[in-house]
């Protein structure tokens, strides 16, 4: 499976969020006696989720090598529906730092070019504890997905939380883009 076609898969999962009634402008974390500080089997990060997510592994050949990424992603969905994605890539080498925004960019492309009826609101370069990353805003048929990716040696990580409520959702990915802590 190509990178082009882990992105779809991710992106597919990111947006399949619909048919939500009932939603509050509370975060998810507000009132959740189940919040949990979530660290990776691997070690290498710790985040908090509204509740414990689901945790799957796949590897994938690295262009025509014999090398393989290592993907990672923890899935949960929260009380008010809120969908939490965390995804990690492990490379076998380590991307050229001086071409991170292109790097960071070319997974936001893939998503924008699988997922045609989302419109780019916003994005952002940044730094997260001491890493390029990039922060982007996704609106795709009423449902809202705020995501960063974050380029951090030879691991990019890629979160998402997607919504209708939009108030909401940028309330809660906040909060759970903020309490990670790569390792």
């Amino acid at each position: 499976m190509s990178i082009k076609k882990l992105i779809v898969l991710i992106a597919i999962l990111a947006f399949a969020v619909v048919g939500y009634s009932s939603l509050t402008t509370a975060s998810s974390y507000d009132n959740s006696p189940n919040a949990v500080l979530y660290s990776s089997k691997e070690g290498h990060f710790q985040a908090l989720f509204p509740n414990e997510p689901r945790h799957a592994t796949t590897d994938l050949p690295f262009r025509s090598s014999n090398e393989t990424i290592r993907y990672d992603s923890y899935v949960t969905r929260s009380e008010d529906l809120t969908l939490y994605l965390l995804t990690t890539a492990m490379y076998p080498i380590i991307p050229d730092v001086k071409g991170s925004k292109q790097y960071l960019g070319t997974f936001l492309e893939q998503v924008m070019q699988n997922s045609p009826q989302s419109v780019l609101i916003h994005f952002q370069v940044a730094t997260f504890q001491n890493n390029p990353a990039l922060d982007f805003i996704l609106l795709n048929q009423g449902t809202w997905t705020y995501g960063r990716i974050i380029l951090a040696g030879n691991r990019v990580f890629i979160l998402l939380c997607s919504n209708t409520n939009n108030t909401l959702v940028v309330k809660d990915f906040f909060t759970f883009a903020e309490s990670l802590v790569i390792q």
